[in-house]
């Protein structure tokens, strides 16, 4: 025999409930299975969940415009930073830098290895040590740097900061709206069983086809029971 399917996403969740309701919405000369009270929670709840669903959806696709639109800006930064760090290597093989001086930047003074530049933090710290440093640098006597300088690097971080603070917002505006669809799963479970709690009880004394025929016009969902090895045991059969 067939087993209920109950739902675990919010998508199927959602389904669960709009079949519901437009089933309940449907005139019929005969009486609804639900109760009065199930379906005014159906018709207020419903239009919450929705909109929830709806601000999670377009919450995540402007993260994801961000994170698109923000990818040329860091790779621009990263390689401002690889390219100072190279050219004043190469100065130091010129001997018109001295080893020492990769001190100024935060540098291991007896290795010419690139710094690991894979986080926003990271960018944000090798640009500051490289505006920091340059100054000190120079302030000490040393040439400043050139292709890039430490002002082309500044300039170019500047443009990356306004970005991180879109990304950032964008990020904490998705966390708000998917806790907002988390915080109405319970009700939605609980709203959901009452349904089909009704349904199922209102079609007891119909034949087991006709019942789970009537009970999916109200979103209610089966699955195979047993182990079938010909059906995927992941498939939702909706009978």
């Amino acid at each position: 025999m067939p087993r209920l399917n109950r739902p675990i996403t919010d998508l199927e969740r959602t389904l669960a409930l709009q079949k519901a309701k437009r089933k309940v919405d449907m005139p019929s000369p005969l009486p609804s299975p639900l109760s009065l009270d199930t379906i005014a929670h159906l018709n207020l709840f419903l239009p919450q969940l929705e909109q929830a669903m709806q601000l999670r959806a377009n919450a995540l696709a402007n993260q994801a415009s961000t994170v698109n639109s923000i990818g040329p800006e860091r790779n621009a930064v990263r390689k401002h930073i690889k390219h100072f760090i190279r050219v004043f290597n190469l100065g130091i093989e010129r001997e018109t830098f001295r080893p020492e001086d990769r001190g100024f930047y935060s540098l291991d003074i007896s290795s010419d290895q690139l710094p690991i530049l894979r986080t926003d933090s990271a960018l944000k710290q090798w640009a500051h040590n490289i505006a920091t440093g340059e100054q000190a640098r120079t302030l000490a006597g040393g040439t400043p740097m050139a292709m890039p300088s430490a002002a082309e690097v500044a300039f170019q971080f500047n443009l990356l900061v306004p970005l991180l603070g879109e990304l950032t917002t964008s990020k904490d505006n998705y966390d708000r709206s998917q806790q907002h669809v988390q915080d109405l799963r319970n009700e939605a479970d609980l709203l959901i069983a009452d349904i089909w709690d009704e349904v199922l009880f209102a079609y007891r004394k119909e034949t087991p086809p006709s019942l789970r025929r009537k009970a999916h016009e109200y979103g209610v969902m089966y699955r195979p029971s047993g182990n079938t090895k010909t059906a995927n045991s992941a498939l939702i059969q909706k009978i």
